[in-house]
């Protein structure tokens, strides 16, 4: 929050309402958990900012916030990560 406070409770979608928060506290990155739509992503790159993703550790899930447009993944495993992304490229 742009108060500096945690959230309470369960993760929330990055929605319009977290990115105007974002963006009031001068944030270039919305750093989120899994719970984003492309339109959210599409939305955030509409308002400048980048999209990074946490904690992926699976390649399907990888390759699915791919295809929404995230901008980087946030992972516990690199190697499978990385491998995830190299054969995307590799298609």
């Amino acid at each position: 929050m742009a108060d500096g406070k945690q959230t309470e409770g369960m993760a929330k979608p990055l929605s319009a309402a977290w990115l105007d928060e974002l963006l009031k506290a001068g944030a270039k990155a919305a750093v989120w958990n899994d719970q984003v739509s492309k339109e959210a992503v599409e939305d955030a790159h509409r308002r400048g900012l980048k999209v990074w993703v946490y904690t992926i550790n699976e390649p399907a899930l990888a390759n699915k916030l791919l295809d929404m447009g995230v901008d980087g993944l946030i992972t516990n495993n690199t190697g499978l990560m990385w491998r995830t992304v190299a054969l995307r490229a590799a298609k």
